[in-house]
């Protein structure tokens, strides 16, 4: 109740304080920052690459899993900012035109860089000869991946766009000006850390390629979380390639 008591804030809280960030942080993120890595321990010390390969899929019935894990964390993290009087007004959650299409845009973009990143570094050369030979121009490899898309995926992709992105792009930039660059900093190691399950190239790309695009994106060209929240789930439901959705492979 002493906690409660200290915590508790009357007037309206702009700036969080670093304490903030940490119980943020292990409310939203500890869980699965654990898991992560103890996947990642596991995998290392049995030297079976297939039991690697395996941990970045996912079933329906751990989609919902993780879905109802997240909107406790969410839940917990909510009332704690409720009760430090958090001002959610300054979070940039503004209704325009065309916000799906600079989400989807935001998407393709992020999606090329990654293809880009993964030509240099895991082996698979997106603009290779052979890559654009077998490029779809009917779009129905594209309609398949949609098409395919499992229900549970479906909804639980929409959720952690939020879930992420309220996070890392809203409250993390809800500090004095001076804490922007430690934080972002911050913010990347924490993205990097819970994706370490997908081994370094994957992680990687995640916590450095998009965690950096998007905070550029977001800070100096497209000041409304919206976009990065459709961004971030097309990338949860059909990869984080662009060419990915035209080569049938």
């Amino acid at each position: 109740m002493k906690f409660l008591y200290y915590i508790r804030r009357k007037e309206a809280l702009k700036y969080l304080k670093g304490y903030d960030i940490l119980i943020l942080t292990v409310t939203l993120f500890g869980y699965f920052i654990y898991t992560s890595n103890y996947i990642l321990i596991t995998s290392l010390h049995s030297h079976n690459s297939s039991k690697e390969s395996s941990a970045s899929t996912f079933s329906s019935m751990d989609n919902w899993n993780n879905l109802m894990i997240q909107m406790l964390f969410m839940f917990f993290a909510l009332s704690y900012l409720y009760l430090r009087h958090f001002d959610f007004r300054q979070l940039q959650l503004k209704k325009q035109k065309g916000l799906f299409l600079k989400g989807v845009g935001i998407f393709l973009f992020v999606g090329l860089c990654s293809d880009i990143y993964n030509s240099l570094f895991s082996g698979f050369n997106y603009f290779s000869l052979e890559a654009f030979r077998n490029i779809d121009f009917s779009m129905a490899t594209t309609f398949q991946r949609f098409s395919s898309i499992d229900i549970s995926l479906f909804i639980y992709s929409l959720f952690n766009g939020f879930y992420e992105e309220f996070y890392f792009l809203g409250l993390l930039s809800c500090v004095k000006d001076k804490y922007r660059v430690p934080m972002f900093s911050y913010s990347t190691l924490i993205r990097l850390s819970f994706h370490t399950y997908q081994g370094l190239v994957a992680t990687l790309l995640v916590g450095l390629v998009a965690g950096l695009l998007y905070y550029y994106l977001y800070h100096y060209k497209v000041r409304n979380l919206y976009p990065f929240f459709i961004a971030h789930a097309l990338t949860d439901l059909i990869g984080s390639s662009f060419l990915y959705l035209f080569i049938p492979y």
